[in-house]
């Protein structure tokens, strides 16, 4: 696996910040809602997801946040590691073994574990708030980012090296603001007292570290609700369809893009498959795609030379597309059709 394109021995630029919850009503300078708050429209390129913001931090925050990012790289790799329990021992051992296997690309219809190394290239369709994030320039500072407590669903670090590489870190800050609720005490003159101000507490690592050409992604889930993935592949259904449509022409996609863009499922499917066929493809020999699909129990016909999947049978063509359907038939004895929720090619 490729390294990160960033060289920490030469840190020239670090930057700290939040990513609130789009506000939807204006707020009071406490991030408290007004009863009469007006709803904003939110009008650049694709649908906005966060405001980002930068919170200046001083160098002992800095040097913890860096060694998050150092971890969450370890992680990564750690991420791959068959060998057994990592010990301080082992753990360098771990580290290498693990960069030596190329982690999987990200599929919005793969079912992830909760701690899985993959990536996506940060110009895929799917990354495409990250990607703004990443290259942003002059990200404001709000110094009552933090007092919005209600609104923080991210915070991230920005840092670039002496050749002008960046990465980006980002973590979903659900840790990070849980400990508000908490009531704290600490000791002051020789007595307790009741803390007043809000305490923010930093997770062990990142969900995602993201250079030039790629996000390196440790918790796909995370990074599935970091950014909203699931309403964004929603809406880019009929976009998604047009591709596949010119990669499938003899496939009728109108009962699969009308099925699609009420089905969070299928959209996920649609958008892993525009994503695999995107560029010239030869054309489907339809005869045999309808033989695999009633092998794998999932119903089509025939019409006009065109291939149409029955109704209720939507999902499970997609599937079909999608590499998901599969039949054994060793033993004998009959096929078996099974459902893949993940796959790797061997």
């Amino acid at each position: 696996m490729p390294p990160l394109t960033f060289d920490f021995d030469r840190i020239r630029h670090f930057e700290f910040g939040v990513g609130l919850k789009l506000d939807e009503e204006h707020e009071d300078k406490n991030g408290k809602k007004k009863p009469n708050g007006k709803k904003r429209k939110v009008n650049y390129g694709e649908k906005k997801t966060l405001d980002f913001y930068r919170v200046k931090v001083d160098e002992e925050v800095k040097a913890e946040l860096l060694n998050m990012v150092m971890t969450t790289w370890d992680n990564m790799q750690l991420s791959k590691w068959t060998g057994g329990k990592v010990t301080k021992t082992n753990r360098k051992t771990a580290v290498e073994a693990g960069e030596m296997e190329p982690p999987r690309r990200y599929q919005p219809s793969e079912k992830y574990s909760s701690s899985e190394h993959v990536y996506i290239p940060l110009d895929a369709i799917q990354a495409v708030h990250l990607k703004q994030l990443h290259e942003a320039d002059g990200i404001p500072i709000d110094k009552g980012a933090l007092k919005k407590h209600a609104r923080i669903s991210v915070y991230f670090v920005r840092m670039e090296d002496q050749d002008t590489n960046r990465l980006t870190a980002v973590r979903r800050a659900t840790r990070f603001k849980g400990i508000l609720k908490a009531r704290l005490i600490q000791l002051i003159s020789e007595s307790m007292e009741i803390v007043c101000e809000p305490v923010f507490q930093l997770d062990q690592d990142f969900d995602l570290l993201a250079d030039a050409s790629r996000a390196h992604i440790l918790r796909p889930q995370a990074f599935a609700l970091a950014f909203k993935l699931q309403e964004f592949i929603m809406r880019a259904v009929p976009k998604n369809i047009k591709i596949i449509e010119k990669a499938m022409p003899p496939i009728d996609f109108e009962p699969i893009r009308a099925y699609a863009v009420e089905h969070p499922r299928a959209a996920g499917f649609v958008s892993s498959i525009a994503a695999q066929v995107a560029g010239p493809q030869p054309p489907p020999d339809l005869t045999a795609l309808k033989a695999f699909c009633e092998v794998n129990g999932v119903k089509v016909n025939l019409v006009e030379e065109s291939i149409i999947p029955e109704k209720g049978h939507e999902l499970g063509f997609l599937e079909v597309l999608d590499d998901r359907r599969y039949a054994v038939t060793w033993p004998p004895g009959g096929a078996r059709r099974y459902r893949a929720t993940g796959r790797e090619r061997v």
